[in-house]
This record gives C-alpha cells, structure tokens and sequence, in this order.
C-alpha cells in the first residue's frame, strides 16, 4: 500500500537474495489516488485503491501497509486495510540481528537498525536504516523511527508516535502515544500524550490537540524557528555535509540537502512547502526560504 517508497523494494530484493527459505513476489502496488491506477512505479503496476482487495484473486496475497509519512498517517491507512482480512507480512532486513527480540506483525525494519536484546518491537511499526533502539526498549504499535534516530535503554514508546531524523533520546523516559519528536532533537525528559517537542534539549513546541491527531495551526514564526534549529551545526553534522565551519552563518546548503530539510519541516508541521514556486535556484539560501515561508499562507 503506497506507490511511493524504492526503498522498500530494495528490502525486499535484499530479503530475497540472502538465501532465506521463501521469496517474496511482488504482485503490484494499491493507492488512494485514483490518479495513479494503471500506472508503473518503479516496475510495478498499481493495481487500484484497496477496495481491489475484495477480489478473490488477492485472498492469498500479503498485505505491507509502504506508508512512512508519519504515525498518524499510518495508522489511520493501516485501519483502512485491515477491514479487508488479509494477513500482513512483516519484512525485517538480512542484516539486523534479531536474536533475543521480539517483532510484531505488519512490521518494516530497514537496513543497518540495530536492535539490543530484549528490545519489543509492537505491530505496524517502521525502523528506518541505521537507527539504535537499545536494550529492553519497547516500541509500541504505529510508531514511525526515521533514519539515524538512537533510541537508549529502557525507553518505552507509546502508539502512534512519530520520532524523525536523527532524533536522540535518553535512557528510561516514556514516550506518550500520539506524540512527536523533531528532526535532530535530543531528549531528556519525559514526553507528555499528543505533544510535539524539538530542539536540543528537547522542549515543548505544540500539543495535538485531539485524539483524531488534529494538530494545531503552525504559525509562520513556529515554522521559521524550527527552520533555523534545523540549520546547526549538530544537524548538518547528522547529514554528512564536510566543512560544517562554512554553514555556521547560516549561508548556504547544497540543494538537495535543503530539500531533506524542506521536507523534514513538511512532515512535522503537516503543510505544503515545496510547490511550483521554489525550485533549485533558491533552496540554497536561508534568507530565500524564509521569505517564501513569509509569502506563503498555511492557515
């Protein structure tokens, strides 16, 4: 489910190469855009929205919930799917260890994950490449890690919780359900339910306000200050950019990695950034971002 993620692929042609009992054929995508059916993505066909699931043809066919947009948006597909009673298949890559841990159904653990023993990994749950969860943390069900994020000792992580790029968090908090942690924040404390935190340390920026995870309307000023934390030193650091000294001013990032930052604020604040009115020539300037940010209506 979702026309949209190579990455997914990749772990399933990894699954399939590294001498395992059974192989995974891939049948096609489904998609809530009706504008994608009958198209190819990446090789695959997209069969149609989940309502093609009722055929008979599908009965014995896995279902793999691709969606990593952020928990809420998971978990609110993963409800749309199960209504029609198909198995879903939990993909884990060759190259994480796994002894000593326990997995949920329904499942995606990329590349380079390290799970500690006595980890418990809930089901729905993703793992993004090269992410730690240390020993006897639990990850409860819904929950999106992105990449990079290390999570220490005895944390326990509630349902639906979002923590994206590079996050870092201390041994022993609990993290509420519905609650999000930043790109590049660093926590120490304790996460309240339906609360979004950032920075390092990590404080209190927003509070979700309903358990349909509605959130509330970011302000210019809320997504302009997250821009700039984004631009440290720690964060760039995190994206493997050399001579951090020159980005110290805030000047200048090559374009590809302001779009990785662009989209990092896209999913934590839930809006548009990125349309036709920005392109390549003018990702590379903080200044340029923040007047387009100034220009743009997100109420």
């Amino acid at each position: 489910m979702g026309a949209n993620n190579p990455q997914t692929l990749r772990l399933i042609d990894d699954i399939n190469k590294s001498e395992r009992e059974f192989f995974y054929e891939i049948v096609g995508w489904i998609d809530n855009d009706i504008n994608k059916i009958g198209s190819e993505y990446f090789g695959y066909k997209v069969l149609g929205t989940p309502e093609v699931l009722r055929e008979s043809k599908y009965a014995d066919c896995y279902l793999l919930n691709n969606i990593t947009t952020n928990a809420k948006v998971r978990y609110d597909v993963t409800q749309q799917l199960i209504k029609y009673n198909l198995a879903f298949v939990t993909l884990i890559h060759p190259n994480v260890n796994t002894r000593f841990v326990e997995v949920g159904k329904g499942c995606i653990i990329h590349e380079n994950v390290i799970l500690e023993a006595a980890v418990c990994i809930e089901d729905f749950v993703v793992v993004s490449s090269g992410s730690i969860i240390c020993h006897e943390t639990k990850v409860s069900k819904y929950s999106f890690i992105s990449s990079g994020v290390k999570i220490a000792g005895l944390v326990n992580v509630g349902e639906c919780v979002s923590i994206f790029l590079g996050a870092t968090l201390a041994p022993r908090l609990s993290i509420k359900s519905r609650s999000t942690i930043s790109a590049g924040s660093v926590v120490f404390e304790d996460v309240d339910i339906n609360t979004t935190v950032s920075g390092n340390p990590a404080r209190k920026i927003s509070l979700i306000q309903s358990e349909s995870f509605e959130q509330t309307k970011s302000t210019v000023s809320d997504i302009k200050q997250r821009l700039k934390q984004l631009f440290t030193q720690e964060f760039i650091s995190l994206l493997s950019i050399e001579g951090n000294e020159y980005f110290a001013d805030y000047d200048l990032l090559p374009s590809f990695e302001m779009l990785r930052l662009i989209t990092s604020l896209e999913e934590e604040f839930e809006i548009k950034i990125l349309d036709s009115e920005i392109d390549e020539e003018n990702l590379g300037s903080f200044e340029n971002i923040i007047i387009f940010i100034n220009n743009k209506n997100f109420s």
